[in-house]
């Protein structure tokens, strides 16, 4: 099972990147107020709430402050370890769209959002860091869905199962039924011997009730 799994992951996680690799995006978007710089990445097959949650999940585990307002995400002084020891405010939101979800990220370096330009490394880096946090939340999605569909699959073989098990039982009591039926035909035909058989008793004892009358009539 663990090899049809990995196997049917493999063919879904290729088809995903095929329908749009994922690629962080530099622009401006409306964010933590105003408009701002921000890093943007499309994340298929996922839901948009369901991405925004691992987000604030994610930012928690820079062990800051973390708030949510109006779908909006921000970390208040962030250290991403992986990325040095600078501390950034970090704000987030997620779009939905055709086939997945849109994270944008904008990061306020204090009193400047984050770009290429003048923060070309940290930039990179964070980019990097968006980028991967994107394949993993495709990764969970298509588990997921690998899980649901394996688990209706069972549903479905399960109940395919039943009806074949089913099927058999009735088959059974119809061969059962069959021979109940040629047993209570041996019996009618044997039941309706004996009533011919009883009808002729009745006759001749009918006989034989007229004749002592008679004796009756004669002697009396």
């Amino acid at each position: 099972m663990k090899k049809v799994v990995s196997g049917l992951f493999v063919i879904l996680f290729a088809f995903t990147l095929q329908g749009g690799k994922v690629i962080v995006i530099e622009g401006n978007s409306k964010i933590a107020g105003s408009r701002n710089n921000v890093l943007t990445v499309v994340i298929y097959q996922t839901d948009f709430e369901e991405v925004i949650k691992a987000w604030k999940k994610e930012m928690k585990s820079t062990k800051v402050k973390v708030k949510t307002s109006k779908g909006e995400v921000f970390a208040d002084n962030a250290i991403i370890k992986k990325l040095g020891d600078h501390p950034m405010d970090i704000y987030a939101r997620t779009e939905k769209i055709v086939g997945g979800s849109k994270l944008i990220v904008g990061v306020n370096l204090g009193g400047v959002f984050l770009n290429s330009r003048d923060h070309k490394d940290k930039y990179y880096a964070f980019a990097k860091f968006v980028e991967a946090f994107a394949e993993s939340q495709i990764r969970a999605s298509i588990i997921k869905q690998i899980k649901g569909a394996e688990k209706e699959l069972k549903r479905r073989v399960k109940a395919q199962e039943y009806l074949v098990k089913n099927n058999k039982s009735l088959k059974n009591k119809i061969v059962g039924y069959k021979n109940d039926i040629k047993k209570a035909e041996v019996k009618i035909y044997t039941n309706e011997s004996k009533q011919v058989a009883q009808k002729k008793k009745i006759e001749a004892q009918k006989i034989e009730v007229e004749a002592v009358k008679a004796k009756e009539a004669k002697f009396l």
